[in-house]
């Protein structure tokens, strides 16, 4: 048995580990690079994801690049490695996974989670590196609200739904200000956007309720929801409200009362090929 092996073990090409008095054996000897391993069993990455002294995991780290899925252990072992953590294989993040990575110190891609719980987001929220989630399309508001509280950069590209009035000033104060993609949008989450400078672009709104136009009418530069196929009256009245030039490309056949109440607006009105004939 290697791990009862006397004097320092040689691995040469050996590429897993499936014992944790192996993984003990290995440490006590002073090897600290396991680059060549590619498997670990779970006993030996709590062994080895415990160590203290520095660790070079080239190969674990990988091989999980591909993986849709690890054990607590196997991130806890991950979290040690000293760069960015791409998983872009990774299809869930259950919570103790979650609070593994976390323990991260860099940059963690999790390109392929779809879903995130409210008690995943939590357990991320202390990661000091940046967090990407770009396949996270439409969280729930608590899993909104966690995100914000991210300690490192967040990168939500993906994002079809903004509720979180917290979420939308964390994502502005990050730099974001493409938000073409949002197919969904609170009155909250809204007001913060209209404080941008420069054109907001909301083209993927498909519908605009009365209380999100009239936060958006605060925006003091141009504002395109070209995406709008359709404008009730009370939405019309409450974007007049706008003072830069609004574009509605996608607005084609609006009634006589949203027409009327456009034409109120102060600044240009760009709207759909059917419907230039009234513009100003």
């Amino acid at each position: 048995m290697l791990a009862a092996a006397p004097g320092r073990l040689d691995l040469g090409g050996v590429t897993s580990i499936s014992s944790a008095a192996l993984a003990r054996k290995l440490l006590a000897d002073g090897r600290s690079d396991f680059d060549r391993v590619v498997s670990l069993a779970d006993e030996a990455a709590a062994v080895i994801g415990a160590h203290g002294g520095p660790l070079s995991l080239a190969g674990i780290v990988a091989a999980a690049t591909t993986r849709d899925a690890i054990s607590e252990p196997q991130a806890r072992l991950l979290a040690r490695h000293a760069g960015p953590l791409a998983l872009d294989g990774l299809a869930s993040l259950p919570e103790p996974v979650a609070a593994a990575l976390a323990g991260h110190a860099g940059g963690l891609s999790l390109p392929g989670v779809r879903t995130l719980s409210a008690a995943a987001a939590a357990a991320l929220e202390p990661h000091r590196g940046s967090l990407e989630l770009s396949g996270i399309a439409r969280p729930d508001p608590a899993v909104e609200e966690s995100l914000a509280r991210h300690v490192g950069p967040l990168s939500v590209d993906g994002l079809e739904s903004l509720a979180s009035a917290a979420l939308a000033r964390r994502l502005v104060a990050d730099g974001r200000r493409e938000f073409g993609g949002l197919r969904d949008l609170s009155a909250e989450a809204a007001a913060v956007l209209a404080g941008l400078e420069g054109t907001l672009f909301l083209d993927g709104l498909g519908s605009l309720a009365p209380d999100v136009a009239a936060a958006l009418a605060a925006h003091a530069d141009d504002l395109s929801l070209d995406g709008l196929e359709s404008l009730d009256e009370p939405a019309a009245r409450a974007l007049a409200g706008h003072r830069g030039d609004l574009s509605l490309g996608g607005l084609v056949a609006p009634t006589p009362e949203v027409t009327q109440a456009l034409a109120r607006h102060a600044g240009p009105v760009h709207r759909g090929t059917a419907s230039r004939a009234t513009d100003r």
